[in-house]
């Protein structure tokens, strides 16, 4: 949802499992995840905290709507930023750091923590990922 949103000019979040609720169960309930696309930050912090409930049929739904703050200019005092500039098998080009840690110092400078991680693979985890999107159930 990011990045489709992002190459058209828009802004996407994708959600966490849980944090809006899905009924009737998705039919990729592993790979999908719902959340607005918009034309701000502003706009999308919005929707999703509409949009973001419990719901009694959707097992991963949260129990209570968490709270959001993404306005511009708004305090981000207590927010936790983690950031890893590299997953271990692959890096990323020079301007696409800069810009995103020219991100980061922004959300800084409003108080959030940033913290670099260190990087979660040491090799390419296509094959997982293969594995888990194209499986195919075998009749028994």
């Amino acid at each position: 949802m990011r990045i489709p949103a992002s190459f058209c000019g828009l802004v996407g979040i994708k959600a966490h499992f849980g944090r809006v609720p899905v009924w009737p169960k998705s039919a990729t309930a592993t790979l999908a995840h719902v959340g607005p696309i918009t034309r701000t930050l502003e706009d999308a912090a919005l929707i999703l905290s509409v949009i973001a409930s419990p719901d009694e049929r959707d097992p991963l739904s949260e129990l209570a709507p968490s709270a959001l703050a993404l306005a511009a200019g708004s305090d981000l005092t207590g927010l936790r930023v983690g950031w890893c500039p590299s997953f271990g098998y692959g890096h990323a080009d020079a301007d696409v750091l800069e810009a995103c840690e020219a991100a980061l110092a922004g959300l800084a400078a409003r108080g959030a923590s940033v913290s670099t991680l260190a990087p979660p693979f040491a090799v390419d985890p296509a094959s997982a990922w293969n594995n888990e999107s194209t499986a195919v159930l075998q009749p028994s």
